[in-house]
């Protein structure tokens, strides 16, 4: 019975041999992003643009003080946009608000 479980694992072990991964490009499946809480002008999303970032994302909402819509979002979405930039959005609630 020993021998046959011995030749039984060693045709198990030689038959399942893995075959190699393909080779991903250095940029598959990630980019450059980065995240801003403050006013940017068109010079500074213009120079992530030139740096490889692909995306932004831009906080909307300041979680400051009692919660309020953030004054630089607008703008900095219009500078991502001219700049060709991805953009995403995001919120910070306030947990202890009433809105």
């Amino acid at each position: 019975m020993l021998p046959f479980f011995l030749i039984g694992s060693a045709a198990a072990i030689l038959t399942n041999v893995s075959e190699p991964l393909p080779v991903q490009p250095d940029n598959y499946g990630y980019a450059y992003a980065v995240d801003f809480s403050a006013q940017g002008s068109a010079s500074v999303f213009s120079c992530l643009k030139a740096s490889r970032y692909d995306t932004v994302f831009l906080r909307v909402y300041d979680p400051r003080g009692w919660g309020q819509f953030d004054v630089s979002a607008v703008s900095n979405i219009r500078q991502a946009f001219s700049a060709r930039l991805g953009v995403e959005v995001y919120m910070t609630p306030r947990l202890q608000g009433t809105k």
